[in-house]
């Protein structure tokens, strides 16, 4: 609920159902992700072993599967009558419902008895969450306008699928933190691909 009322507060132009509609459409997602990675996908995470192969399911289960469905419930629930400030922070919102869907589930898992270390990798999953929809949504708007520019969507399955990588390791082995590093790349990603495509979006074609 803060986030959402924060997400409310600081763009002036977001109407409630537009909101809300951003929060279903994350929620919604959850649904087919999760049977992917349960009927289709489980096989792949049982046969990883080596860190290559671990970094492969990662790729796909965590960055392809999550992040093209969020994309495509941004692209189906989010009106492209919309500039692309706002476009852009209701495809935030989105991912920010997954993430707190997702840190939700875990607490219950555990009956909130989680230490900190691991907390600390749950709430930076809501943060990965968040700018990779954001990058989704990049490329949904791009769509609905006809200027079809998929790196932003690239980005997301590349940077999600690092990151669950890196964040798999045990918080006490130094690769943990480097996902951190990944979720400040996104920042940045974000800031540089909405910049990008707020500039020229009717002549954008890049791939």
């Amino acid at each position: 609920m803060l986030i959402f009322a924060a997400f409310y507060a600081f763009v002036p132009n977001l109407k409630i159902t537009d909101a809300l509609l951003s929060v279903l459409a994350g929620l919604l997602a959850i649904i087919p992700a999760g049977a992917l990675n349960i009927f289709v996908f489980s096989g792949i995470a049982e046969q990883a072993k080596t860190l290559s192969q671990v970094f492969t399911r990662d790729l796909i289960l965590n960055g392809l599967a999550e992040e093209v469905i969020k994309m495509i419930f941004i692209y189906i629930f989010i009106s492209r009558k919309l500039e692309l400030k706002t476009f852009f922070f209701c495809a935030l919102l989105s991912g920010a419902a997954v993430g707190c869907f997702e840190l939700f589930i875990y607490f219950y898992s555990y009956q909130g008895d989680i230490q900190f270390k691991y907390f600390l990798r749950l709430f930076t999953a809501v943060l990965l969450h968040t700018f990779c929809a954001g990058l989704g949504g990049l490329t949904a708007y791009s769509i609905k306008n006809k200027c079809r520019t998929l790196a932003p969507v690239i980005l997301a399955v590349i940077l999600h699928g690092t990151y669950n990588y890196f964040a798999g390791f045990k918080p006490d082995v130094p690769f943990f933190y480097f996902s951190f590093a990944v979720i400040l790349f996104s920042l940045i990603e974000c800031r540089v691909r909405y910049t990008r495509l707020n500039g020229n979006p009717s002549e954008h074609k890049e791939i």
